[in-house]
């Protein structure tokens, strides 16, 4: 059962597909997803062609649906090309848990709105999960894909995020919480332990050969911009690969230009596939 803030949607009457969310505007969800409940927003396309298309926002570690805003922002915009949704994983959840949760969303998308064509933007985690999912599953890559902020090296990028003394007490068995910027989060000791379960050099080299553009910024100084390069160097083509200048982990600064880059890379995409 999918429920809105006011009134429950049964899968039969959702299964109706896109044109009843046009009717309805853009509209908030709760998804029963596989771990617990999933917040889904999903923005509608404008126009009959445009949701013939769906574009699925996944995003990062301590992030939301709504992105600061830029995540809300995006979705609006791109409404003329494609129908938009954004979920949120459970919060602080282990890496397998959130590609369980990646590949209900999309059986939910495939299902209810039927798309042709399905793209996706994973920010951060959010794009090592989507890409994992795909090669784990080719029936879950997706006809394109964004990695924005993307890390090549887990381990790596966890340390950074955490600092060394955090993650190995997390890799030994404690459970510890985190307190920053973002607010205080209690950080599970599975979170880190699974991530050693995954391999991303050895699940890029693997991606069944789908559109890839890589958006990084050159300031980034949690996934370094050098984890972009290898990113790209282990992927198969078609690929493409923006270093933005100035622009840091978020986007903060350079969102704009790099908003413009995805919506240049989905036309590009959806030019003339529908006849």
């Amino acid at each position: 059962m999918i429920r809105t803030s006011k009134d429950p949607v049964l899968e039969k009457d959702a299964a109706e597909g896109a044109g009843n969310l046009a009717a309805r505007g853009e509209e908030s969800l709760i998804l029963a997803g596989p771990y617990g409940p999933l917040p889904v927003v999903v923005t509608p396309g404008r126009t009959e062609r445009a949701r013939q298309c769906v574009f699925v926002l996944a995003h990062g570690f301590r992030g939301s649906l709504e992105g600061g805003g830029r995540a809300t922002d995006m979705a609006r915009d791109l409404a003329d090309l494609c129908t938009v949704v954004r979920f949120g994983f459970t919060w602080c959840t282990t890496l397998s848990c959130q590609i369980g949760e990646y590949r209900a969303i999309q059986d939910w998308v495939r299902r209810t709105l039927r798309p042709r064509r399905l793209y996706c933007l994973g920010r951060s985690l959010g794009g090592a999960t989507a890409l994992l999912a795909g090669c784990a599953d080719e029936a879950y890559a997706p006809d394109g894909l964004v990695l924005w902020s993307a890390p090549h090296n887990l381990e790596q990028t966890f340390r950074q995020v955490l600092t060394d003394p955090v993650f190995d007490r997390l890799r030994a068995g404690y459970d510890l919480w985190l307190e920053d910027e973002k607010g205080r989060d209690l950080i599970r000791a599975a979170f880190v332990q699974d991530i050693f379960r995954y391999n991303l050099p050895e699940a890029l080299r693997a991606w069944p050969c789908r559109p890839v553009l890589i958006l990084h910024g050159k300031e980034d100084t949690v996934v370094t911009p050098d984890q972009a390069v290898a990113n790209y160097a282990a992927l198969p083509e078609p690929k493409e690969w923006v270093l933005l200048p100035g622009g840091d982990h978020s986007f903060s600064h350079g969102g704009a230009e790099a908003a413009r880059l995805v919506r240049q890379w989905l036309e590009q995409r959806l030019e003339n596939f529908v006849k």
